[in-house]
């Protein structure tokens, strides 16, 4: 119901806005596909596919890296978690843009339009992605690895967010549906390592 009048509330705003010839930019996600586990990158597929229609432009971001948002949690979560829990599957990767980077690639855009939609990420094994901020923490927590599969034998475990996220990062690391052009590849230029993650903590 929520996923439904986000895509509604959206829906009516540019319906208002194309009435003044105004340029409209739509915020999406790395996540954004149709056949998405979680509604989040659904719902973001579906209003992206409304916006295209209307020769309005996307942006595609990773995980924006910034001291808040969705990645401070991640962070917080690995720094305190005792164990941490990953799939059994070989070169899953994450993909993410640092804020400093999105922040100069949204200026560009926004003094020349060069496309409709813009593919802004960079990617990482996730692996090496928990062992940098491990690094960056001084820590060196135990990692299991298990068969996600097995949630599937219980209903209640498969509906948790880990699980949705674990297997939407499967799909974009296997079943790829975004890919960068030179021009995108050039906006989006920080590596995730230690010297990068002390400039925004």
């Amino acid at each position: 119901k929520s996923v439904n009048l986000n895509i509604k509330g959206l829906n009516n705003l540019k319906t208002e806005l194309n009435k003044f010839n105004i340029r409209q930019i739509y915020i999406s996600s790395h996540s954004a596909r149709i056949d998405s586990y979680s509604d989040y990158g659904r719902s973001k597929f579906l209003i992206e596919q409304s916006f295209l229609s209307d020769n309005h432009e996307i942006i595609r971001p990773g995980l924006v890296i910034i001291n808040g948002g969705l990645f401070k949690k991640y962070f917080i979560k690995i720094k305190k978690t005792p164990i941490i829990v990953l799939p059994k599957i070989k070169n899953l990767k994450s993909f993410y843009i640092f804020e400093s980077d999105f922040n100069k690639a949204l200026n560009i855009i926004l003094k020349k339009k060069s496309n409709n939609i813009y593919n802004l990420f960079n990617e990482i094994q996730l692996i090496k992605f928990i062992n940098t901020i491990q690094k960056f923490n001084k820590k060196n927590k135990k990692i299991l690895k298990i068969n996600f599969n097995i949630l599937l034998n219980f209903p209640f475990l498969k509906n948790l967010g880990l699980y949705k996220s674990l297997k939407n990062l499967e799909q974009s690391s296997f079943k790829r549906v975004h890919k960068m052009n030179d021009f995108e590849k050039k906006l989006v230029k920080k590596k995730f390592n230690i010297k990068n993650l002390k400039r925004i903590f």
